[in-house]
């Protein structure tokens, strides 16, 4: 999931910094693999130029009551700053 300008008004920011600080989060294991071999298929950022390795990325998870209604999500996220 990548996250531009143009979802800025639609995105739950809070959330994406929620999981950003959420250290529990971004230390477990399989994020860490994830991101190895995310990193080593992706290209450089269409809209930036930026390298895969020069990103900001992050793995994002939904709140617990997105998870409920059925619609959570969880993933490795770019998030430009």
């Amino acid at each position: 999931m990548t996250i531009g300008a143009e979802d800025q008004d639609f995105f739950p920011w809070e959330d994406v910094d929620a999981s950003r600080r959420d250290t529990r989060l971004q230390a477990d294991p399989p994020y860490g693999e994830l991101l190895a071999r995310f990193r080593e298929q992706a290209r450089v950022c269409p809209g930036c130029g930026t390298a895969p390795t020069a990103l900001g990325w992050i793995y994002f998870r939904s709140l617990p009551w997105t998870w409920e209604l059925m619609v959570g999500r969880q993933g490795l996220t770019v998030v430009f700053s």
